[in-house]
């Protein structure tokens, strides 16, 4: 099965019927076990958890309304049409 966000938020909606203050404390919790991976240098377990911020992140839009998608598409566009600098560890865009 090919998952979409409509597939992850009926199956999220159906399992946990959440609130959006609980996705996003999930968010919160997902990225922080992702950033636990990276630190320890376990790739696959890292990619696993990646994966599960992704899935939190499509069943958030998917009970706020939005395609997640869409807005991804949207905002490259607005990104690569940005000049970058390097600052320390991180790019940042210029205004």
């Amino acid at each position: 099965m090919n998952e979409t966000q409509n597939t992850i938020g009926n199956w999220a909606d159906k399992n946990f019927n959440t609130t959006i203050e609980m996705q996003c404390a999930k968010l919160r919790e997902e990225v922080t076990e992702f950033e636990a991976e990276i630190e320890a240098n376990n790739l696959d377990k890292a990619a696993e958890e990646l994966a599960d911020v992704v899935v939190v992140a499509f069943g958030l839009a998917f009970l706020m309304g939005f395609s997640l998608l869409k807005a991804v598409n949207q905002k490259m566009i607005i990104n690569r049409a940005r000049k970058w600098n390097k600052v320390g560890k991180v790019f940042r865009h210029v205004d």
